[in-house]
């Protein structure tokens, strides 16, 4: 049984310089970028609440105890949405260039000669 090549049997280096774009960096660089998205989320937050708190207003002091947390897991959640929709989309590339290398090399798939026989 043979094994279809993963896109992402290039190192991180040589997928940089894959001009063809027959590598993706993305799925190598995404927890890289959730983890950063995170902590600049975590430190803004942290800043909004502190900066607010100073203030001494009740407005200020709701919107810090209340307002920032829930805009903080608001964000976070978009961000995790957007970084994961961006997986799917590129889970889907790689399948379809899967299935697309198995028909050319004749597994029976649509356009494979065996499928045209």
């Amino acid at each position: 049984m043979s094994q279809v090549p993963s896109l992402e049997a290039k190192g991180y280096i040589r997928s940089l310089y894959d001009f063809s774009f027959s590598s993706f960096v993305t799925r190598k660089v995404i927890k890289v970028l959730y983890v950063l998205i995170t902590v600049v989320y975590s430190i803004g937050a942290v800043i909004a609440f502190i900066s607010l708190l100073t203030r001494h207003s009740a407005a200020d002091i709701v919107i810090a105890v209340i307002g920032v947390p829930l805009g903080y897991l608001i964000y976070l959640t978009i961000a995790r949405i957007s970084l994961e929709v961006l997986m799917v989309i590129f889970g889907i590339g790689e399948d379809v260039r899967e299935m697309r290398d198995l028909a050319g090399r004749g597994a029976g798939g649509p356009g494979s000669p065996a499928a045209e026989s």
